[in-house]
């Protein structure tokens, strides 16, 4: 193998023929047309051309294969290939087998040129975009196979309220597609068109064991399924968060009978308290956070605030153990943290007097208890937490500047921390805040950016009760770093700090504004609904997903403006604002039903969700791939221009 100049990696078997034809080619002094010195470059220098092929590499590849047959060839053979990995990155080669297959048959059928396999997936990206935009997709919906749970003291209420359903969460990989609700995992197959459920897994946070999930059992409340996120791009490994406030790391492992599911760590909780979310991020900066052989930092929330970070190594081999490490921070609604003590429990903070209002809809037949016995406890309400850096995935950085970030119910509802290392121990320092407009509000779902993304992973979106998402620039958070990895004086209480630096011997202080301004704002006129759930789908990712809190509504927006940015500007081109709106829609995912949209997981070719009873997707690539006309399901939405209801079109047409 030899590396070429940009980074990309070639075989000599790839390099020799076109090296051959390069450079032996009319060597016979007699031809009368002998061929230019621009197609006798080796390949390593034309990888490097294809890598600089901006800002339109696509068009620019299209025109260079029309130049001569040996460009063709170059272009078809390496050109797609660099294009793939780095602009679609996202796009699963894999299940574009049979269809590459049929293609082929097809073109020498007609005696055509049977072009490459690299060039049939970016041509299939090319049209998924439009199918995002245009709305062309295939629709499914599966039950979740889990029952009722009848509510105590149901009586007078209307048939909404008479019974309890699970609230799912919801992981999707490339191999496993992951709905944990009560105290189950239900396991299916990512890749099938039609889900079908593989394996049910019962889980138990106490013992941290696992069985197969039986009828026969009952449900307790406190070993629901609260939080769920995957670690690897498979999902076969994953991290579940329950009620109780434990924590677990679990493996998926494929068994002739199913899926069975090993606990490889376990973290107890001093304090039952509901775990709200989970962020997971690789200890490596410079890489992903999908990445399963690394040591990771993973984040937990409680819904009273109790922020716990777990730094989990893997086993090296089948004989040793993972290790880990633990710190945890108590929050409160003004932002302040303080270092949570696990070994020393209050009466009233032991979990069991829960006020109902912090509890999901799986906690409605727990025991009731008095107000003044939990008027002593604190008033925080969290609900989601994200782990992420300053720094672009895609420029990779020496500092680590790593961040995590905290929604609650306040004034200011989203605090950011920045994280340092001090003797070992991690340390959570001053916090950045976002701007507040003087109401309390709530911020359930947060998101940044995926690494195959053309977004820079520095943007922090942020989706608010009042159903508009704000975008965020982390970076904000590294004007602090230089003075705060020397020293621990962050008492400051004002919303600007001070910091000295020395210049020519003499001190200087520097106001440092730790409140953030949204750089973007996403809205959508008909509908202010909560926002539940954010993701980011396309073939570039640059289509934001977010759940709604009613109707199993999603909307999406076509962040794509957003790919370039590096400074804030202060408007952008009127025309590329209208175009880019042109393509934001809403639809409503299942019809006849008013539930929210608890998770939703965007992908190149489809969005996943669950509600509370089922599991459904769009399917944009089989509008593409699968040329059968099946059934008349559509799916009706509007687009955010107009408002005017529309149905989507299941087959894609050229």
């Amino acid at each position: 193998m030899d590396r070429a100049a940009n980074g990309a990696t070639t075989s000599k078997h790839d390099q020799q023929p076109l090296s051959r034809t390069h450079t032996n080619t009319n060597t016979n002094t007699n031809t009368p047309h002998a061929q230019a010195p621009l197609l006798r470059l080796p390949t390593d220098v034309w990888l490097h051309i294809f890598a600089h092929l901006l800002p339109r590499p696509a068009s620019t590849l299209t025109a260079l294969s029309t130049a001569c047959k040996h460009t063709h060839q170059l272009v078809d053979d390496y050109g797609w290939k660099g294009l793939l990995g780095h602009e679609y990155a996202r796009v699963q080669l894999g299940r574009l087998d049979a269809s590459y297959k049929s293609y082929v048959r097809a073109t020498r059928k007609r005696r055509a040129i049977v072009r490459s396999k690299w060039w049939f997936a970016c041509r299939y990206a090319s049209l998924l975009n439009r199918c995002w935009s245009e709305v062309t997709l295939r629709t499914g919906a599966v039950e979740i196979p889990v029952g009722e749970r009848k509510k105590q003291h149901a009586q007078g209420r209307a048939r909404r309220f008479g019974g309890d359903f699970a609230i799912p969460a919801l992981t999707v990989g490339s191999r496993w597609l992951i709905v944990g609700a009560r105290s189950e995992l239900f396991v299916y197959q990512a890749a099938a068109a039609a889900q079908q459920l593989v394996s049910r897994i019962r889980l138990d946070s106490r013992s941290g064991g696992t069985t197969a999930a039986t009828a026969g059992l009952q449900d307790d409340p406190w070993q629901d399924v609260t939080a769920l996120e995957a670690v690897d791009t498979e999902a076969s490994v994953v991290v579940v968060g329950y009620a109780d406030g434990c924590v677990q790391l679990i493996t998926l492992q494929s068994k002739s009978e199913g899926v069975a599911a090993e606990v490889v760590r376990h973290f107890p909780a001093s304090r039952r308290q509901e775990v709200a979310g989970i962020s997971i991020q690789s200890c490596n900066a410079s890489s992903s956070n999908q990445v399963a052989n690394e040591d990771l930092l993973v984040a937990s929330l409680s819904k009273r605030g109790c922020l716990r970070i777990h730094r989990v190594t893997p086993p090296r081999d089948s004989d040793s153990e993972g290790r880990g490490e633990e710190w945890s921070w108590q929050i409160d609604s003004e932002g302040t943290a303080v270092v949570a003590d696990q070994y020393h429990i209050a009466d009233e903070d032991s979990g069991a007097s829960t006020p109902r209002t912090f509890r999901s809809a799986a906690f409605n037949n727990a025991p009731v208890v008095a107000l003044d016995a939990v008027s002593s406890m604190s008033a925080t309400r969290a609900w989601s937490v994200l782990l992420g850096s300053c720094a672009d995935v895609r420029k990779p950085s020496r500092k680590e500047n790593r961040w995590v970030a905290v929604g609650i119910t306040a004034e200011h509802a989203v605090y950011i921390y920045p994280v340092a290392r001090q003797d070992g121990a991690l340390r959570l320092k001053e916090p950045f805040f976002v701007a507040s407009k003087g109401q309390r509000t709530s911020v359930y779902a947060m998101a940044t950016p995926p690494a195959a993304s053309s977004l820079p992973s520095f943007l922090l979106f942020v989706g608010f009760y009042d159903g508009v998402v704000r975008v965020y620039d982390t970076r904000q958070l590294q004007s602090a770093s230089p003075r705060d990895d020397d020293d621990d004086d962050d008492d400051d209480d004002d919303d600007t700090h001070d910091q000295q630096h020395s210049t020519n011997g003499r001190h200087r202080r520097q106001r440092v504004r730790r409140e953030l301004d949204p750089i973007a704002i996403f809205r959508e006129d008909y509908d202010t609904d909560a926002v539940y759930s954010i993701s980011f789908g396309g073939p570039r990712a640059d289509f934001l997903v977010i759940g709604g809190s009613r109707h199993a509504k999603v909307r999406i927006f076509d962040v794509s403006s957003l790919a370039g940015y590096d400074v804030p500007l202060l408007s952008a081109p009127a025309a590329e604002g209208a175009q880019k709106k042109a393509r934001d829609w809403t639809a409503f995912a299942l019809p006849r039903t008013d539930s929210p949209l608890y998770g939703v997981v965007g992908e190149a070719d489809r969005i996943v969700g669950v509600t509370d009873r089922r599991l459904w997707w769009f399917d944009f690539g089989a509008a593409i791939l699968d040329g059968a006309q099946l059934g008349d399901a559509k799916v009706a939405y509007f687009r955010h221009t107009d408002g005017e209801l529309c149905y989507s079109t299941p087959l894609h047409s050229p």
